[in-house]
């Protein structure tokens, strides 16, 4: 019950945005290209904390990375995002990242594109509870699990779906 209660609270979160596109500004730039990958152009210690201090009540991540992956389902489209994990607990949390010309952004507005940027996703539980990318009927969904929607047995794995002003 409960995850079906976050997983429709979160598609009603993302079609109020999607009902209210706006400009994209890019003004939080978070990494660019380098020979290595990509370099995290901000404090990583301070997004660290203040993610931390958003989102739980005792810090608990310890690494941020920039990852790139591809979307599961309907196609397969190459997407870029910011992870942060914790070396003690198995919690996972990302989010979207904006590519353009080879500068990854965070961003504030949203598209009709892609409206969950906002978003940040946190996966805890087991191993394999980490999170991924859907794309079904054109709609973009996080999922923490292999799957979309809610799980009948006890698996272990908590999401969670939140917004960070």
């Amino acid at each position: 019950m409960r995850n079906t209660m976050i997983y429709i609270i979160t598609l009603f979160c993302i079609s109020i945005y999607a009902q209210n596109p706006r400009n994209i500004n890019l003004d939080k730039l978070l990494a660019e290209t380098s020979s290595d990958g990509y370099q995290i152009v901000i404090n990583e210690h301070d997004y660290i904390a203040f993610v931390n201090n958003e989102l739980f009540q005792a810090p608990i991540l310890d690494k941020v990375e920039i990852k790139e992956g591809y979307t599961l389902g309907d196609v397969s489209v190459k997407f870029y995002f910011i992870c942060l994990s914790s070396s003690s607990q198995n919690v996972t949390v990302v989010r979207w990242l904006h590519y353009d010309s080879g500068k990854l952004y965070l961003i504030d507005s949203t598209d009709k594109e892609h409206p969950l940027e906002h978003f940040y996703i946190t996966c805890k539980g087991s191993m394999d509870c980490y999170p991924r990318l859907f794309v079904t009927n054109s709609v973009y969904s996080w999922a923490c699990r292999d799957y979309i929607g809610c799980s009948a047995e006890e698996d272990n794995c908590a999401t969670s779906v939140s917004l960070i002003d």
